[in-house]
């Protein structure tokens, strides 16, 4: 019997059985990308008064760190919440304004019948709480707890810019009615049309400094996605065959007696 038939029985067989984010599904992918400090990171505003002068960089001092070679870039199969992993950032010049890329997964291949998965944003979550948008599909309006009560407190000091491939395809999440359309490269200030992020689904966030909101860091925020990829039979081929992230085994190579 020769591997596609095969998955096609298995994906037959299980059909209605879905690869969530605690499956197959979790953290497969092999992918290594670079990543920041988290105390340049995650604090990167200093308030007066907070640690050594010799602890703290001085405004616009660059700073240089070595790459965190153990951090892996995920790829999702169905439903999942993630955080995603911080791969770049920058700060402005007045040391207010901070610009993260947040990469949540690879993109996936294709059905065992051939066509394309789908990558979607679902919803956005900072501190547990729900975050819906303005307008224009990406500046934080609401937050909102498990019980339906809302607050303005982030409400114009967050923008989240989801992309879905690349820097050139833009996307919005899904309880949006309008998103941003400009590519990721026209964000990211220090970015120019090569930096592609080719075959990766992420977001841009920019954070702007305010300490009465308690806004000084990118704390815990955390996404609800969806690949149309779920059913098993669909997951174990891609997984097996692809070529960037699986085991790139040619299909004519793979038998199962």
């Amino acid at each position: 019997m020769s591997f596609l038939n095969a998955m096609k029985g298995l994906q037959q067989k299980f059909q209605d059985k879905e690869v969530g984010a605690n499956n197959l599904g979790k953290l497969v992918s092999h992918s290594i990308i670079s990543r920041f400090d988290s105390n340049f990171i995650n604090q990167f505003i200093v308030a007066p008064n907070q640690g050594t002068p010799s602890q703290q960089p001085g405004p616009g001092k660059k700073i240089t760190l070595n790459p965190d070679t153990q951090n892996y870039i995920p790829v999702i199969y169905g439903s999942a919440y993630t955080s995603g992993i911080i791969t770049d950032a920058t700060m402005s010049a007045d040391n207010l304004t901070m610009w993260y890329c947040i990469t949540i997964s690879e993109k996936t291949g294709t059905f065992i019948d051939g066509t394309d998965s789908t990558f979607s944003f679902k919803e956005v979550y900072y501190e547990g709480l729900r975050l819906t948008f303005k307008d224009d599909g990406y500046t934080v309006d609401l937050a909102i707890d498990d019980d339906g009560n809302t607050c303005d407190t982030y409400s114009g000091l967050m923008e989240i810019y989801p992309f879905s491939i690349d820097s050139d395809e833009p996307t919005g999440f899904t309880t949006e009615s309008a998103q941003n359309n400009l590519a990721a490269y026209d964000l990211m200030p220090h970015w120019d049309i090569y930096d592609t992020m080719s075959e990766l689904n992420f977001v841009i966030v920019k954070v702007k400094y305010n300490a009465d909101a308690e806004i000084t860091s990118l704390e815990n925020l955390q996404f609800k996605v969806e690949n149309s990829m779920k059913n098993v039979g669909d997951v174990m081929y891609d997984y097996s065959t692809n070529t960037r992230y699986g085991a790139g085994i040619p299909e004519d190579d793979l038998e199962i007696s």
